[in-house]
């Protein structure tokens, strides 16, 4: 009988088991490790019961792009359409997104036309960074750089500075001197190495296949931007929790984490608090620093590069109001490095999903993101690290960049420990090494999660399906 076991029971290892037990032949037994007490990983929902949602980990899934058509595929599959709230490219709240810079908000372009303007964000209009990109040549080595070198040699050292800082505080809440362009922001890289301009491979690259599930053809028609569900992100990994149980050859053990694991040429010995498991694969998802010490040391050469991958440490709080006390509709805002340090931005939840607010009676729920890269500053402030005195300096920020002095009705503060991992200079050659380790010693074992490919959901629940595909193909 072969048995599969999946190391982590967050959105990547509950994608990669419903993949696992569609296989018919393959495993017989899929046993689903999961090291605290529930499922779903960084993607947590709090459901109060007058209806107001609160996000503790990702608040929102693109629908465009080819790891966004896939998860619109699987929610098709699993029979979610009805629970989808989408948000179109005309909305504001998909539309408009803000940068706090030099003390102000700042709108970014909406338009074509609008790049041509100057506005009070730059010293200069883009269309100057767009005509620096059309005559810029490739770099003149392959060699890795950092996205603040790549976006500044581009487009010029402003548009990294304010721009795309305050773009990689808000996915990775990482440092644009630090983070790789090849492995955070592929895409950009191959626009370069395939059409020399950033501008040109946009206007002229090619598309993506044609996905022919009819919930994708849906959104395409109707413009969906982004999108969540009626009950929150959560919804969605508890439903894959809900096909798994229904599956004889699924296991889900909760609140037992591997501690040890014994990888040899097609076979795996996987160590728990209470058993020892004899695995034909071992797909971990969990965090690659925390993979690295349960690996014997007969292989440092695969335990080094994975315990090089860091990942940020996030407090997130969640302020709700009493009325409707935004002063601008959209998405939220971001605050550059040059801005501040720790504080990393503000999401306005009430006007992107309005149906997730309180229903007996008006609120405005904001979730503010602080600390990253800066988590050690924020140490400095917050020493104690209070729930108290979190909310508090939440409280400050919102006050000082939206104007807010509103009466709080309630709040929520959630340390998220290593919750987006850091892709620094070298990922992808670290990537490739432990690869080629892995197919050199033919060890059972593949690498899924955040950790490796993407840090979104919609990375994440892709690269399960890649991996489970090519695994099982003959």
């Amino acid at each position: 009988m072969a048995t599969a076991v999946v190391l982590g029971g967050g959105v990547s290892g509950l994608a990669a088991a419903y993949y696992l037990q569609r296989q018919v032949s393959r495993f017989s037994k899929i046993i689903l490790l999961e090291a605290s007490h529930r499922l779903g990983g960084w993607v947590s929902t709090t459901r109060f019961p007058d209806g107001a949602i609160y996000e503790h980990g990702p608040h929102s899934l693109r629908a465009t792009g080819k790891p966004g058509q896939h998860t619109l595929t699987l929610l098709h599959e699993l029979g979610l359409e009805s629970e989808i709230l989408p948000v179109t490219q005309t909305h504001h709240g998909a539309q408009n997104r803000y940068i706090f810079y030099k003390n102000q908000l700042h709108c970014l372009p909406t338009s074509f036309s609008s790049i041509f303007k100057k506005s009070s964000l730059l010293s200069q209009s883009l269309v100057w960074s767009l005509i620096r990109d059309l005559v810029s040549k490739r770099a003149p080595t392959d060699d890795d750089e950092t996205v603040h070198s790549f976006i500044s040699r581009r487009l010029g050292t402003e548009v990294a500075d304010v721009l795309m800082s305050s773009m990689c505080r808000g996915i990775f809440a990482g440092d644009v001197h630090k983070l790789s362009v090849r492995a955070c922001f592929p895409d950009l890289y191959q626009l370069e190495q395939n059409h020399r301009s950033l501008v040109l491979g946009s206007l002229f690259g090619g598309k993506s296949p044609a996905n022919t599930c009819p919930l994708v053809k849906k959104s395409r028609q109707e413009k969906w931007a982004l999108y969540s569900l009626k009950q929150g992100l959560e919804q969605l990994t508890e439903t894959l929790t809900q096909v798994l149980h229904q599956n004889p050859k699924c296991e889900l053990r909760l609140q037992s984490p591997c501690t040890g694991l014994q990888l040899d040429s097609g076979k795996a010995t996987v160590q728990t608090e209470n058993d020892c498991i004899k695995a034909d694969h071992v797909f971990s998802t969990i965090f690659a620093q925390y993979l690295s010490p349960l690996l014997s040391d007969s292989h440092k050469d695969l335990k080094q590069p994975l315990a090089q991958i860091s990942g940020a440490n996030i407090i997130v709080v969640h302020l709700e109001f009493d009325g409707q006390v935004l002063p601008h509709q959209g998405f939220g805002h971001l605050v550059p490095h040059i801005e501040h340090t720790y504080f990393l931005g503000v999401i306005y939840d009430s006007s992107v999903f309005p149906s997730q607010d309180c229903q007996s009676s008006t609120s405005t729920r904001l979730t503010v993101m602080m600390g990253g890269s800066w988590f050690d500053q924020l140490l400095d402030v917050c020493p104690e690290m209070s729930e108290e005195s979190l909310t508090d300096l939440a409280l400050k920020f919102v006050s000082e960049q939206l104007g807010i002095s509103a009466p709080l009705r309630r709040s929520q503060v959630k340390l998220q420990k290593n919750c987006i991992p850091h892709y620094q200079l070298g990922h992808k050659d670290r990537l490739s090494q432990m690869q080629n380790y892995i197919a050199s010693y033919q060890l059972p074992l593949s690498l899924l999660g955040s950790s490796y490919k993407g840090p979104s959901v919609n990375d994440c629940i892709l690269n399960s399906r890649l991996v489970v595909d090519s695994f099982v193909s003959p």
